[in-house]
């Protein structure tokens, strides 16, 4: 994964032969790969949705957890943008963009963080609002917990059900410096990882049907199905 300032787009790849944020490229960062908004750059159009849900524009930089288009295919469950307040020394808010498959939507959560939070790790507690999985209902409850994004970066996710854990998944990261050696050699060592990760979904997806697990249709798709059923009776 890379984390980038938002603001350096799309110069922040041009030194990188094989790495663009302007045209195809084997490795390429793409405004439409994330929050879909009328705004023109991806830093405005985050500072708008914070200022929508929190009435406050965040006033620092910007930055952004993700995994950029490899070989063209991208892949992101979720991705994390980090706002800073101006002097770049406290971090105010965090957005997880998060995607579903195979439906192609997103949501994003916003995340107030607690002021004293410098250091150590922050939890948050929150109602679980978008449709990620047939396999879990939309009735539950994320637990989420944040590292400071320092050298190192750990972020652990849990969801409930009735106050029992059905999912954890969690992210750690060391960090190096973003340049043309250290991206070509990830490439080299996981040249696919995208790929990987929409392969290890549908296949966990597999296993949970082929156990007969709870089937739980997206309620919104759902919902149109029976509406148009009524209306054809």
């Amino acid at each position: 994964m890379v984390y980038i300032v938002l603001e350096e787009l799309p110069e922040l790849f041009d030194k990188i032969w094989f790495c663009s944020a302007r045209r195809p490229a084997i490795a390429r960062f793409r405004r439409d790969d994330h929050y879909r908004s009328e705004a023109e750059t991806l830093d405005e159009a985050i500072r708008q949705l914070v200022h929508d849900r929190v009435g406050l524009f965040p006033q620092g930089p910007i930055t952004l957890l993700t995994h950029l288009r490899y070989f063209g295919f991208v892949m992101n469950p979720v991705s994390f943008y980090y706002c800073w307040d101006k002097s770049m020394s406290r971090i105010e808010h965090i957005v997880a963009e998060v995607h579903n498959t195979p439906w192609g939507e997103q949501h994003c959560y916003v995340l107030e963080c607690p002021r004293d939070w410098m250091h150590g790790s922050a939890q948050f507690v929150l109602d679980k609002e978008f449709h990620v999985s047939p396999f879990m209902p939309m009735d539950q409850m994320y637990a989420w917990e944040f590292s400071y994004p320092e050298h190192c970066l750990n972020i652990e996710m849990n969801s409930s059900t009735n106050n029992q854990q059905v999912f954890q998944a969690s992210l750690n990261l060391k960090a190096i410096d973003l340049n043309s050696s250290n991206l070509a050699s990830c490439l080299l060592s996981y040249p696919f990882m995208t790929t990987k990760v929409a392969a290890a979904i549908y296949m966990e997806a597999a296993h949970l049907w082929l156990k007969k697990m709870p089937f739980y249709p997206h309620p919104i798709h759902n919902k149109k199905q029976s509406n148009l059923g009524t209306e054809k009776s």
